[in-house]
């Protein structure tokens, strides 16, 4: 753990589904900005190339697919890199269970 000072602090988490291995960033907001920075360090954190990357339905991930097409930062990031993103079904945090169940240890 670490001081908050009365700061609120968000993770951003990745991990692989093979080798287990987790990327996590602790961040100051929970933004379209800071998910679209961590995408572009993440295939250089890892080591290896991505292909896939399954998210939830978080405003700073995606869009709404019934309200618009209109793809975020986020998105934009994954066509550019060439990844697929997957998104779990909404409501259903228990898809993303490794990330749901995912903490910091001291």
């Amino acid at each position: 753990m670490f001081p908050s000072y009365s700061q609120k602090y968000y993770k951003i988490t990745a991990i692989d589904e093979f080798s287990r291995m987790r990327v996590l960033e602790i961040v100051k907001e929970k933004s379209i900005f800071e998910t679209d920075k961590f995408l572009d360090k993440l295939e250089s954190k890892f080591g290896f190339p991505i292909n896939i990357i399954q998210v939830d339905n978080g405003y700073e991930l995606v869009n709404d697919r019934e309200v618009t097409n209109k793809k975020r930062y986020f998105e934009e990031t994954a066509d550019k890199k060439g990844y697929t993103i997957k998104r779990i079904r909404p409501y259903s945090p228990w898809q993303n269970g490794k990330v749901e169940r995912s903490f910091m240890r001291r």
